[in-house]
């Protein structure tokens, strides 16, 4: 059997400016206390799997470089899309058994969202290996100035692995 890596985008941020939370703290979406996403098998058969995830608020951290500030989002870990200077969108991520030389699709079905003002997510940065000394800061300017949603799609799939 392999196994096909399912990333699904938790939070969708609006990339707008305003104000922004003072400091480290839990974002509350649902009026219940703090906790994990949560990854819920609703159905299995032969035809479909079907996963409820559920995210109960998120971890907002600022962080200042040259006078603007931007805020690390967390959902329990540090897993988050990385690509280079765009929004470093916190994730979670699902494995899901695939029969050999079975095809797939991933649908996704948004039930509840919410649109928060304020944030500007803070964008990924190069990794850096241990002494390895900072690269310049990368913010990809174009991307931030556009008024769509990041990722543009609430689910992706990775190769069978």
């Amino acid at each position: 059997m392999r196994r096909a890596s399912l990333i699904i985008s938790t939070c969708v941020f609006c990339l707008l400016l305003g104000l922004a939370p003072a400091s480290a703290e839990w974002v509350d979406l649902d009026g219940t206390a703090p906790s994990a996403p949560r990854v819920s098998l609703v159905s299995h058969d032969s035809a479909a799997t079907v996963i409820e995830l559920s995210v109960s608020g998120f971890d907002a951290e600022q962080e200042t470089v040259d006078g603007t500030v931007y805020q690390r989002l967390r959902l329990g870990s540090d897993a988050a899309l990385r690509q280079l200077g765009l929004p470093q969108v916190p994730v979670v991520a699902q494995l899901v058994g695939i029969p050999d030389q079975a095809g797939f699709t991933v649908t996704t079905e948004i039930l509840d969202s919410v649109t928060l003002a304020g944030y500007l997510v803070w964008p990924a940065q190069q990794p850096l290996l241990d002494g390895q000394e900072a690269p310049p800061f990368t913010v990809n300017r174009a991307a931030y100035g556009q008024d769509q949603t990041y990722p543009a799609s609430a689910a992706l799939a990775g190769d069978p692995v």
